[in-house]
């Protein structure tokens, strides 16, 4: 089931939530799982619809440390200290990512700082830039992923725990309502592109129908 919506829409966030939930059969003590990506305001709208704390989509985690795990690559030796460290990295990315799928934070959180201690070797002062450089960037790579985790340890769980249950680790229907709802004329280069005022009304328009199918347009306020 999709539900679309955009921010001022006519219909509340979590009024179109709740209409759409109940005309399913929700009844009050039934339990239901919700994913986001993080964003607090969706996190308020899903609280406001009466529903519990939502799990994080484990894409958009998994994607985070894709793209660590892309930076170390780039890592090149020039020592032979950097070059018994640099496997050694990999090794360790590969285990957080793996602690990250088990929902076990204090895991992750040790094989962040193992990263961190192997990348001494290629913190020497040197006038070989290169690897200092691609350090660097696997230092702030590491940084991000690192106020990521502590932001949303709240919200992880067990994915692959859930994944042997049969149960969902994410949905990734999310993305395809936004690129069903907006189509390619906002995110790709296209001739004719539409304005700011003009996506927001048309982006409405098409969250009412996929929401509300067969009822009639509704009125848009110009003013938005």
């Amino acid at each position: 089931m999709k539900i679309g919506t955009v921010i001022a829409a006519v219909d509340k966030p979590h009024s179109i939530i709740e209409n759409a939930l109940h005309a399913l059969g929700r009844t009050d003590p039934t339990r239901i799982t919700t994913f986001t990506d993080g964003d607090k305001m969706l996190r308020g709208y899903l609280k406001k619809a009466g529903l519990g704390p939502p799990l994080l989509d484990w894409a958009h985690l998994a994607r985070r440390v894709k793209i660590a795990k892309i930076t170390a690559k780039g890592l090149r030796h020039l020592t032979n200290a950097e070059r018994r460290a640099r496997p050694l990295i990999m090794k360790a990315m590969d285990i957080l990512h793996w602690r990250l799928w088990l929902g076990q934070i204090g895991g992750a959180r040790d094989a962040l700082k193992r990263v961190v201690k192997l990348l001494r070797p290629f913190d020497v002062d040197r006038t070989r830039a290169s690897t200092a450089t691609a350090a660097k960037k696997l230092r702030a790579a590491i940084c991000k992923l690192e106020e990521y985790i502590e932001g949303q340890s709240a919200y992880l769980t067990n994915y692959g725990l859930r994944q042997r249950q049969g149960r969902p680790v994410g949905t990734a229907t999310t993305e395809g309502l936004a690129n069903a709802l907006v189509n390619r004329r906002m995110n790709k280069l296209q001739q004719m592109r539409w304005s700011a005022t003009g996506a927001h009304a048309i982006v409405t328009l098409r969250a009412h129908y996929l929401n509300y199918p067969g009822q009639p347009p509704i009125a848009l306020n110009p003013r938005v």
